[in-house]
């Protein structure tokens, strides 16, 4: 993977996310203004809020981590060497004149 590859991966994770917990503040902000809460009821609403945009946070980083997982080089495969015809042929005469 290109430096710049994950340069624009991460460029881009970042920007999801800080617009994700944007909306999140957002959204909890006006829904607490909206009418008289109690504590627990901010907490619950908090905390499945965060919840769902950690969930989206998280896909975003496991998509962050395969883009950065190197791709293993490919090796072209070679043809085993070719035989030594010419050792293989003095070998042969040798054996046979050795019998």
């Amino acid at each position: 993977m290109e430096h710049s590859t994950a340069a624009v991966a991460l460029q881009a994770f970042v920007g999801q996310a800080d617009a994700q917990f944007h909306d999140l503040a957002q959204g909890l902000g006006q829904w607490v203004l909206a009418s008289p809460r109690t504590l627990a009821e901010v907490e619950q609403h908090t905390l499945a809020a965060i919840k769902e945009v950690g969930q989206q946070v998280l896909a975003g980083a496991c998509q962050l981590a395969v883009v950065a997982t190197p791709t293993p080089p490919t090796t072209p495969r070679t043809q085993p060497p070719a035989p030594d015809v010419a050792s293989a042929l003095r070998s042969a005469q040798y054996q046979f004149a050795a019998n």
